[in-house]
């Protein structure tokens, strides 16, 4: 670096603190470094980082508008905001064929859980409600018969509501699905990539931030949810556990409902079977 660039630049900003109390420039055998933790461009508004503060995870805004070190992992929600979405006088749905629901299905036959959750999108209050849901444990010594379990549920709901569609993993549940479809059940294939993921995570975590879904009180339903972690990658975020023990299953399912009834929500025609 010239001796007149370097002189210039350490006049113009070499004064600047990085928001921690230590400089944010440095300049040692020939090399500059500026590091800043403070915002400083004229776009970087209060009003434009209050709202990226508020629809990006919080390790993503440090990485973004603080460059700051983050981990891979945080905890995928606050669980005081699912408490404000629990309402204490709301009870699972009723059997009854006029009201459309949307299931997601996460399917284990040995080891984690697998979970069945069904939602609506609520059209009068604007916001998505958990309707019913059902999870299993199998073991390695009584692995679990899906039709008989996940099977029979998603018959059962498509007996006493309208189910507009099963969002599921053709991974493990290839077969019942094609079972299903054969018995009228509109079954919707959902791969678990990571962009899926990401979606529906994504889309889950601003309804339960911003208070938009509704759901009963159920300790195993939270149990799951405090569980979940948001893993961050390059080529987006995905729930998943730190501890092997941890089942999340009811976290992707809702994810995978509470996606679809939004779907429902933009696409009206979707709620009458268009899809």
């Amino acid at each position: 670096m010239a001796d007149f660039a370097r002189e210039e630049i350490e006049e113009t900003i070499s004064h600047l603190d990085n928001g921690d109390g230590k400089p944010a420039c440095r300049a040692a055998d020939g090399l500059f470094s500026y590091w800043d933790h403070s915002p400083r461009m004229p776009w970087q508004t209060k009003d434009y980082l209050a709202a990226q503060k508020s629809s990006l995870r919080a390790n993503a805004y440090l990485r973004l508008h603080e460059n700051r070190w983050t981990e891979g992992n945080e905890s995928f929600i606050n669980l005081d905001w699912w408490d404000r979405c629990t309402n204490h006088d709301y009870t699972p749905l009723l059997p009854n064929t006029d009201e459309t629901i949307f299931l997601g299905v996460d399917a284990s036959t040995k080891g984690d859980s697998s979970a069945v959750v069904a939602c609506q999108y609520d059209w009068d209050a604007g916001k998505v409600r958990i309707c019913r849901h059902r999870v299993w444990q199998p073991s390695k010594s009584q692995p679990l018969n899906i039709d008989q379990t996940i099977g029979d549920f998603i018959r059962e709901l498509h007996s006493g509501y309208h189910v507009s569609g099963v969002h599921y993993d053709p991974y493990q549940l290839h077969d019942l699905a094609t079972r299903l479809l054969g018995e009228g059940v509109h079954m919707q294939e959902f791969p678990q990539s990571v962009s899926r993921l990401t979606q529906l995570g994504q889309n889950l975590y601003e309804l339960i931030k911003h208070g938009n879904l509704v759901t009963y009180p159920d300790e195993e339903l939270r149990r799951h949810i405090s569980h979940a972690v948001a893993t961050e990658s390059s080529r987006g975020w995905r729930l998943s556990k730190t501890k092997r023990g941890h089942k999340i299953d009811l976290a992707v399912a809702l994810g995978m409902a509470a996606w679809a009834s939004m779907q429902a929500e933009s696409q009206p025609f979707a709620v009458l079977g268009a899809w």
